[in-house]
């Protein structure tokens, strides 16, 4: 496996590792803010744990993503050009449909995809964002990329926002 596999490949565990500790994190705060569940109670260090860690993979895959996805220095040759895109496509890190309902489909095939999102999300976001996706300085196969990136950010903001519950819940306990 060639090294630019690998990060293919990486990139992809860390944006799947990090959206199930979200999901783990935002059970546990779920949990800890219940009424069934002690101010001092362990249950809040582990939220916390879980949502440190998946910002930290985040982060190392959004980074990631950018170095692999972005746009190549203007001297690089055309033929580089194209074996990064041939690579790309043949890592599925890119959507290689171009109409509406291809992309859809080909979303919904997505071994990586069809683990974060529900058939109905999927349509509902195409849907929404086909046309944004192929406009200005965005490229349309990038769509894969955006999707999942968006759906991060919606997910650790509804865990940060939990945390702040919990952490006003836990300060408010008194002093064991």
């Amino acid at each position: 496996m060639s090294p630019e596999t690998r990060k293919e490949k990486a990139i992809f565990q860390k944006a799947m590792r990090a959206f199930e500790l979200i999901c783990k994190s935002i059970q546990a705060f779920r949990s800890f803010l219940g009424e069934n569940c002690a101010p001092q109670s362990p249950e809040y260090y582990m939220a916390r744990n879980f949502l440190r860690d998946a910002e930290t993979l985040y982060e190392e895959a959004l980074s990631e993503a950018k170095k692999l996805l972005g746009p190549l220095p203007g001297y690089v040759s055309s033929q580089l050009a194209d074996s990064k895109k041939a690579m790309l496509e043949a890592m599925s890190v890119v959507a290689k449909s171009a109409d509406m309902a291809s992309l859809q489909a080909e979303l919904e095939r997505d071994e990586f995809i069809s683990g974060m999102f529900r058939p109905q999300e999927i349509a509902l976001y195409v849907r929404g964002n086909f046309e944004n996706q192929r406009k200005g300085k965005r490229k349309l196969p990038n769509i894969k990329a955006r999707m999942v990136i968006e759906k991060l950010n919606t997910k650790l903001a509804q865990a940060r926002e939990l945390r702040e519950r919990a952490q006003q819940k836990h300060q408010a306990a008194p002093p064991a």
